[in-house]
């Protein structure tokens, strides 16, 4: 799996766009349709908060359906629900019960990113599956969306998964006075032999993860960030994210010196005792505001790699 995964995943000439533009095109214009369709058009319920959407292909029969979720978090804004909590490895452990493995196979941007994702088999006779695929984040005024689709070709057929295809996994966090309204829309195959209880289960379960991650945040707070307002991909490059037994791993290349990051950290919830941070590595130096919950992270030295480590105290 580390072969998948590196360490330093930005590719040499970051930031740049990707090379799936026209797929994440493709996926961004089917995710604003059904974003914009009448309720109408949707097999609907209520569960737990979340106004729950199913949706048949109307074309094609034996495409899977859509599914989407819609909930309000409460007192919490677009950018910390999405960045600290749906994107975050830490807390998205707590809100997915079949994540097995995530991670970025090559950066772009900090908008643009390949990953390969594996699930946890669905029992002891059906195997996990595993997704590689696409992924931007658009900034839309009132917040953000996050759209991923399918590109097989990056990662070949790995031992005991079954390759699932993502046509649409796309989450829309938008600000709602002080709360932030959240819509997951998903369309996949999970391909392979599967009973059909299973499939229909794993459509139930997959848009109710606006209602886990929602009160993953209520109980957890979210995992640290970086502040969107603070990057500055060409002069300090984000190489990586990584929470390893609950300790937060930010890996970094300096490129100019007195390039700036900012790490947003929990101080009433998963932090509220402060924290403790460390370089490993040369080439920045960090700053820490216990009462704002930020972190600074300041270059003072061109072309160097470091990991900043945050720790609770």
């Amino acid at each position: 799996m580390s072969s998948l995964l590196p360490e330093r995943p930005a590719v040499p000439n970051y930031p740049t766009a990707s090379p799936y533009q026209k797929q994440l095109d493709v996926a961004r214009a089917y995710f604003h349709e059904q974003l914009q369709s009448s309720d109408v058009e949707w097999d609907s319920q209520t569960k737990s908060d979340v106004e729950l959407g199913a949706k048949k292909d109307l074309e094609d029969s034996s495409a899977p359906n859509t599914v989407r979720g819609v909930t309000v978090v409460k007192g919490v804004s677009p950018e910390t629900f999405l960045f600290g909590v749906v994107t975050s490895d830490r807390l998205r452990r707590l809100w997915d019960a079949r994540l097995d493995t995530s991670g970025i196979v090559a950066s772009y941007s900090p908008d643009e990113f390949t990953f390969y994702s594996t699930t946890k088999g669905f029992s002891f006779v059906v195997s996990g599956r595993d997704i590689v695929g696409a992924s931007r984040i658009f900034e839309t005024g009132d917040g953000y969306e996050l759209v991923q689709t399918s590109v097989d070709d990056l990662v070949p057929a790995q031992k005991g998964k079954t390759r699932a295809t993502l046509f649409l996994g796309g989450w829309k966090v938008e600000a709602a006075g002080s709360d932030t309204k959240v819509t997951y829309v998903v369309k996949v195959a999970l391909n392979g032999s599967m009973p059909s209880a299973i499939v229909n289960k794993v459509a139930t379960e997959t848009p109710m993860c606006v209602g886990t991650a929602r009160d993953t945040f209520y109980k957890h707070g979210f995992a640290p960030f970086i502040r969107r307002s603070s990057l500055s991909a060409k002069d300090l490059v984000v190489q990586n994210q990584r929470n390893v037994d609950d300790v937060y791993r930010l890996t970094l290349s300096t490129r100019t010196v007195g390039a700036e990051v900012e790490v947003v950290f929990d101080r009433e919830k998963l932090h509220k005792g402060g924290v403790n941070v460390s370089v490993e590595g040369e080439g920045v130096e960090t700053s820490v505001d216990e009462a704002a919950g930020v972190i600074k992270v300041r270059a003072t030295q061109e072309n160097k790699e470091m990991v900043v480590v945050v720790r609770a105290k």
